[in-house]
């Protein structure tokens, strides 16, 4: 009987083990499993940023059309200051829409606006991918435009007005954009 007894516990200690063998398996898989679902969660949260972001970008891009649309048609109509030929209109051109506190402020909506977009995209606010294909000619084009503005403010103020906005549309002049979209002008 003795021994029938040793088999016994021989018996439990071995189903036993097996318990906390299956059980260590089962943990091992619940943990497998967990890092899934954080993978995908991941994942997930990823592509909302990245869906938020260019909803961002959308807004902002619309802004140029409706409430900047006013400011360059007034600055074009009176002055003849968007260049396509993305010639630099001269300096006096620039102070004679200076003299006005109309003039003035729409030439700083217009720094405002691409400044802030700069901004956007270098802090991964807006997708820059989205901002160049909506605008890739404008920003150069309206910077180049802008320049003798600057250099007054500039002086003005003894800060770098609008910095941002230049390395964003010497970037995309030069089409080394880290998007990888090169600019409208060349071909492909």
């Amino acid at each position: 009987m003795i021994m029938g007894a040793i088999r016994l516990t021989d018996w439990l200690s071995i189903l036993g083990d097996a318990i906390l063998i299956g059980g260590l398996l089962a943990a091992i898989w619940q943990v497998r499993l967990f890092a899934g679902q954080v993978q995908l969660t991941r994942r997930q949260m990823g592509d909302q940023l990245d869906w938020s972001r260019k909803q961002a970008t959308f807004e902002y891009l619309a802004r140029y059309r409706t409430e900047l649309h006013q400011t360059t048609l007034a600055l074009q109509t009176h002055h003849n200051f968007l260049r396509h030929d993305r010639s630099t209109p001269d300096e006096l051109v620039i102070e004679s829409i200076l003299r006005s506190d109309e003039g003035r402020l729409q030439l700083f909506e217009m720094t405002y606006y691409f400044e802030h977009l700069a901004i956007g995209i270098s802090a991964g606010l807006f997708d820059e991918r989205l901002a160049r294909e909506v605008l890739g000619n404008v920003v150069p084009s309206t910077y180049k435009s802008l320049v003798p503005y600057l250099k007054i403010r500039r002086k003005e103020t003894g800060k770098t007005v609008g910095a941002n906005f230049e390395k964003l549309a010497t970037k995309w002049d030069q089409g080394t954009a880290e998007s990888g979209i090169g600019p409208a002008t060349r071909a492909a």
